[in-house]
């Protein structure tokens, strides 16, 4: 089980393997200024995730991140950031390690976010499509820093 500033450090380190995989597929795009911090950010509130049923400075963290970011995401109608807003608050009435922690809901959370993203919003949708993958790299990073390392490592 690692910390909040363990799944941080390894949603930056996933951040750089997704990347660095994203350039190998299409190496001829070019993403401007603003789209890295998007994207690391992306990252690390997937790294984060995992954890927002918990009385934790993470929970803390996301919570003021997504009072801060609803009413932008209302008045300019990004449909992603409702969503993930809707099932972060969700998250608060489900017990530690169940749902949230679940790969297979990991994934179905980002194809969804990235659906909508894709269909609702006409301007941007391959950054925010993108930014969904960057999402659901980092939130599998923080299954695999949980539970993956015990599989690998096992005590004797």
């Amino acid at each position: 089980m690692s910390t909040y500033r363990g799944h941080i450090a390894g949603g930056v380190a996933t951040y750089a393997l997704t990347a660095f995989f994203i350039t190998q597929l299409a190496p001829t795009h070019q993403w401007p200024w603003y789209a890295h911090p998007a994207f690391i950010a992306s990252t690390i509130l997937g790294a984060l995730f995992p954890d927002i049923d918990t009385r934790s400075t993470i929970q803390q963290f996301f919570l003021i991140a997504l009072i801060a970011a609803l009413p932008l995401a209302l008045i300019y109608n990004i449909p992603v950031f409702i969503g993930l807003s809707i099932t972060c608050l969700g998250a608060l009435f489900i017990p530690h390690r169940t749902l949230t922690h679940r790969p297979w809901f990991l994934i179905a959370l980002s194809l969804v976010l990235a659906t909508i993203a894709y269909t609702r919003t006409h301007n941007h949708r391959l950054f925010l499509v993108i930014c969904c993958v960057y999402f659901c790299t980092g939130a599998l990073s923080h299954w695999f820093l949980d539970f993956g390392l015990r599989r690998l490592f096992p005590k004797k």
